[in-house]
């Protein structure tokens, strides 16, 4: 009996460039607008209740299904998020992914999910601005400079789109640009 394929977050960094992320995405956003999809509503767990949410966090399943009826992939991610790991230097959140096979139901694959996320987000931003930036923009406003954003001028850098200078705003602090930005076409930072 085949074993499921079980990758860890560098895994997963490794196998799913920012090209291959934004083919998947834009190859969803197709299923998605032709109704080839499945996506009910995310239960969310929080043990300590949505007033304590930050110490106890809170525990999401997101189950869905991407295809045809002849050719469709189940899975689910799920996904711890507790606020509060940030101080003691731990990542808010941590999850899994896990796909199932449409023909037997068995698990195929678990993923760690960290780095197949932010990718996954950033691909989003990079097809939104493909198609909605207006003259060809050449400058892309980002709020924040966490990793989802460190991501995603990755992704908008991975082909040449004009782009001259991203500018970081949110209040941010120059202080508070973490070290993946340096080096980055970052021209100053504003405050929204």
């Amino acid at each position: 009996m085949k074993k499921p394929l079980w990758l860890n977050d560098e895994q997963v960094a490794s196998l799913l460039d920012h090209t291959t992320a934004y083919k998947a995405v834009e190859t969803a956003l197709i299923c998605h607008a032709n109704g080839q999809y499945i996506q009910p509503l995310k239960p969310y767990v929080r043990p300590l209740g949505k007033e304590r949410e930050r110490e106890g966090g809170r525990y999401i399943a997101m189950p869905a299904s991407v295809g045809r009826q002849d050719s469709y992939v189940p899975g689910i991610k799920w996904i711890a998020s507790i606020p509060v790991n940030i101080e003691d230097g731990l990542p808010r959140a941590s999850g899994l992914v896990v796909i199932n096979s449409s023909v037997t139901g068995r698990v195929d694959a678990i993923m760690e999910c960290k780095t197949l996320s932010a990718r996954r987000t950033a691909a989003i931003a990079t097809i939104s601005f493909d198609h909605f930036a207006q003259n060809k923009a050449k400058i892309v406003a980002l709020l924040g400079a966490g990793p989802i954003n460190s991501e995603t001028v990755d992704a908008l850098m991975a082909r040449d789109r004009g782009i001259v200078r991203f500018q970081l705003k949110g209040g941010i602090h120059l202080t508070q640009v973490p070290t993946t930005f340096c080096g980055r076409q970052f021209c100053g930072l504003e405050r929204a």
